[in-house]
């Protein structure tokens, strides 16, 4: 389990309880405001690795923003372990 805030704080979890079902909890915090220049060099080189096929995606779907809900239910349902993107214009 990985508990991030992008939506909001995630709801306080008893770390205690996880220990008989054998799961793990890790979190990060990226703070792109601290230094903008690292971050944008990150996202060059991310761009570069993708697009020389470096690195490749695994993309499942890409739905418009109206079925935005269907992508969240199939990534909790686990339907597929590929990305979905929603597509935000154009």
């Amino acid at each position: 389990m990985f508990l991030g805030d992008a939506s909001g704080p995630p709801d306080p979890i008893q770390v205690n309880s996880l220990y008989l079902r054998t799961v793990s909890v890790g979190a990060f915090m990226l703070r792109f405001s601290d230094a903008p220049e690292p971050w944008a060099e990150a996202r060059r080189v991310l761009a570069e690795s993708v697009s020389s096929g470096e690195l490749s995606l695994n993309v499942s779907q890409v739905l418009p923003l109206e079925r935005a809900p269907d992508a969240h239910s199939e990534c909790t349902t686990r339907v597929s372990d590929a990305a979905r993107v929603v597509r935000t214009c154009c």
